[in-house]
């Protein structure tokens, strides 16, 4: 072989180096792009409902969330990370059923089921009904009946043929979201974001506040039909207070009747108003939460726009080396 062949097999050997060093690291950025895309749909998104949902390719979703992005996305929220929300809802499920059969007395476990349903229910009346049966069902009903109903429609399969994230992602919201709201533990809610996402957190959100606010709304219309009935009745005692002042002694133990129900009526006002107060301040605290959930929100929002960004400036530079490689390979060695 000419020296001239030797030179230009040596070159050819470098220029396949270069060639083999260039794809090994556009490989890598583009995993490392991809993952980052990957944890950006988890956080819009959530995590898979169940190991069942798939990609457009086929690919199992669950599949693709590694023990260590399971470790980030729940490092300092508690309990292990999981990697779906149905297990994220069997988990919670069997927490809180545990706190309840472990409870000191049967009206402790009354009371720890009050706490996790009533905030469930979105309707006033049914919130009466239900604070009523669990005042006076048996605990197996109220555990079979209500605390693992309320479970349900969020772990029912899919019906065959339907999209499962239509048809179980409000109830898995719904249940996260509440539970965590009622409880008293600051990174509940965070997790809740984590486990179903920011767009089902905030729909969710809206929801919650929606029927606070109805809720408050019903519950001013019954304090102001009771003010009315009391007004009413108040009118009738001071009628018949002053014909009562022109009878005899005997009387008189009516006329002291009559203002013990006045004065009882006047400590009902006094009831309902402290009842009102507290709910109004309950209300503060939660839209108080809630504002600082979408100033989180908003803050996250941000740092996607940033990430995505990055992303798109990222990717030009990638066709930008995309195009150079091409050129190299064109060139006649």
């Amino acid at each position: 072989m000419s020296l001239f062949g030797k030179i230009l097999a040596v070159v050819n050997i470098f220029a396949a180096a270069a060639f083999f060093y260039l794809v090994a690291a556009d490989w890598g950025e583009r995993q490392k792009w991809t993952y980052a895309v990957f944890r950006q749909d988890l956080l819009m998104g959530g995590l898979p409902i169940d190991e069942n949902i798939q990609e457009e390719d086929g690919t199992k979703v669950v599949n693709k969330i590694s023990d260590k992005t399971v470790e980030d996305l729940f490092r300092g929220l508690g309990a292990a990370g999981v990697k779906t929300q149905v297990a994220e809802i069997q988990s919670i499920q069997n927490k809180l059923r545990g706190e309840i059969e472990g409870a000191a007395n049967d009206q402790e476990r009354r009371d720890k089921l009050r706490n996790i349903l009533v905030p469930l229910v979105r309707i006033g009346k049914e919130r009466d009904d239900l604070n009523a049966r669990i005042d006076k069902d048996t605990l197996g009903d109220l555990l079979a009946k209500d605390f693992d109903g309320a479970f349900a429609e969020a772990l029912k399969p899919p019906v065959k043929d339907q999209d499962p994230n239509v048809k179980r992602q409000a109830a898995i919201a719904h249940l996260l979201f509440n539970i965590a709201a009622s409880r008293p533990e600051p990174t509940d809610l965070q997790r809740v974001v984590v486990v179903i996402g920011l767009k089902a957190f905030i729909n969710e959100a809206n929801e919650h506040a929606d029927a606070a606010r109805i809720m408050s709304q019903r519950l001013a219309l019954i304090l102001a039909e009771d003010q009315a009935a009391f007004e009413n009745e108040h009118a009738q005692l001071v009628a018949e207070l002053r014909l009562l002042a022109l009878e005899d002694a005997e009387r008189q133990k009516k006329l002291a009747e009559v203002r013990i129900l006045k004065d009882n009526h006047k400590k009902l006002v006094v009831d309902r108003t402290r009842d009102l107060k507290d709910l109004q301040e309950r209300i503060k605290k939660v839209q108080s939460a809630t504002k600082d959930a979408l100033d989180e929100l908003g803050k996250q929002q941000r740092n996607l726009v940033n990430a995505q960004q990055a992303i798109v400036k990222l990717i030009e530079e990638n066709q930008q080396l995309e195009r150079k490689i091409r050129e190299l390979e064109k060139v006649d060695p």
